[in-house]
């Protein structure tokens, strides 16, 4: 009998407090708590962050204030991906047509790295997430800098740049401020602010987007011959046949995106 209740009564003793705390971390705050809302959607392969507060819209690297928590709303426009940032909080699955939330809360100013944590195709592994946790005062200025429309070039290699965008990327990309509105892939208003891009797996470098321009694929497993934008799929960026002078130039534009 012992060998019976001892195990039972350590399970119970352990299952309150971490039952306690699963339904803490789903469940939403009050305005009491001025929580931070984010909505977190997940696409192949990369993340999606919305800031209903502030209006704007960013991809795979996210950023909040320290100790002030944060209400993701999360959920997927294609296949169940998981949001897992493991110094910040437990895993939450991202699920087409449902909503599912966690809440979490950084002590300290730092970078945490995420992964999804949920096998969602041939990039999956490839399908990161950056936080960034601010001081309030930083966090603020940062909201405050992506809130602004962008600044377009009017000369040089960055207009034609802009030029080559216009005809080549605005099929899935948007630019707030320009008429480059879709989204079927990453928002690229203030992309130049931005440390990594192709679901936060390269640095933002000029090196890693000259590659990409030349030949996404080489550097990220994508299947973009399978994309249809008419039905809203997009499961990687095609090699768009870029000529050298037209990939300099679009890393010219793309720096100006502040």
């Amino acid at each position: 009998i012992a060998w019976t209740i001892i195990p039972a009564v350590i399970l119970a003793v352990v299952a309150v407090p971490t039952l306690s705390t699963l339904f803490d971390i789903r469940t939403a705050p009050t305005p009491e708590d001025n929580a931070l809302e984010i909505q977190v959607i997940g696409h192949q392969w990369w993340w999606e962050f919305r800031y209903p507060e502030y209006g704007f819209t960013t991809a795979n690297e996210m950023h909040i204030p320290t100790d002030r928590p944060v209400f993701l709303t999360l959920t997927s426009v294609d296949v169940i991906h998981s949001f897992w940032v493991p110094r910040l909080a437990g895993k939450r699955d991202a699920v087409p047509g449902r909503e599912t939330n966690i809440l979490l809360e950084a002590a300290e100013p730092g970078t945490y790295i995420g992964q999804c944590a949920e096998f969602c195709g041939l990039a999956h592994a490839d399908m990161r997430q950056r936080v960034f946790a601010q001081t309030p005062e930083e966090f603020e200025a940062w909201a405050q800098a992506q809130q602004q429309a962008a600044v377009l070039p009017t000369e040089g290699a960055a207009l034609a740049g802009w030029e080559t965008f216009q005809v080549q990327c605005t099929s899935c990309h948007a630019i707030a401020g320009t008429s480059a509105n879709a989204q079927l892939a990453p928002n690229l208003t203030h992309f130049a602010s931005r440390t990594a891009f192709a679901g936060a797996t390269l640095d933002n470098t000029q090196d890693h987007l000259r590659q990409w321009l030349r030949n996404p694929s080489s550097l990220k497993p994508m299947t973009p011959e399978r994309n249809d934008l008419a039905a809203g799929r997009v499961l990687g960026m095609p090699d768009l046949g870029l000529t050298e002078p037209q990939i300099e130039e679009l890393i010219a534009f793309l720096e100006t995106l502040e």
